[in-house]
């Protein structure tokens, strides 16, 4: 899990290496960086930790977004926590509910978005922090996009 990873973490350059190319966007004032890459539905933002404008930016992973139907491709892959991208808002409901290390209330579980916190640890570099998981799902039918970010 690159939540909560620095750029210069040994996995987020292999995960870089291994699913780009990315296009780069830092906003005027550095405060974060933003990589896309439309052909595999990734966005991946990233926030400065370095509050002095002097300094050099050190970047940490704070939300990636799965898109799975762009206009270049989408996303592909394994999605996290063990989704499906053919799963209809009651199994993605189910699904959630049988989850460990989450916490949801009843009201975040709808036919078009639902979201949950993972309080378990996917790293170490998040030590007590948490992750907001939100599916959006607009047709109720397949998932059609992920997003993952620090809470």
């Amino acid at each position: 899990m690159l939540i909560g990873q620095r750029e210069i973490s040994t996995d987020f350059t292999h995960f870089i290496e291994n699913c780009g190319p990315f296009e780069e966007q830092i906003s005027n004032d550095f405060a974060t960086k933003t990589l896309t890459n439309e052909e595999k539905g990734i966005e991946i933002t990233m926030t400065n930790q370095v509050e002095d404008p002097n300094s050099l930016a050190k970047y940490e992973v704070f939300m990636i977004e799965l898109t799975a139907f762009t206009d270049e491709g989408g996303f592909k892959g394994n999605w996290p926590f063990g989704f499906l991208l053919g799963m209809d808002s009651k199994l993605v409901k189910k699904h959630i509910e049988s989850l460990n290390s989450v916490t949801f209330h009843k009201k975040d579980l709808s036919k078009k978005s639902s979201s949950f916190t993972y309080t378990g640890a996917p790293n170490s570099a998040l030590a007590e922090r948490q992750i907001k998981v939100s599916i959006f799902q607009f047709d109720g039918k397949t998932i059609t996009s992920m997003r993952l970010r620090l809470n």
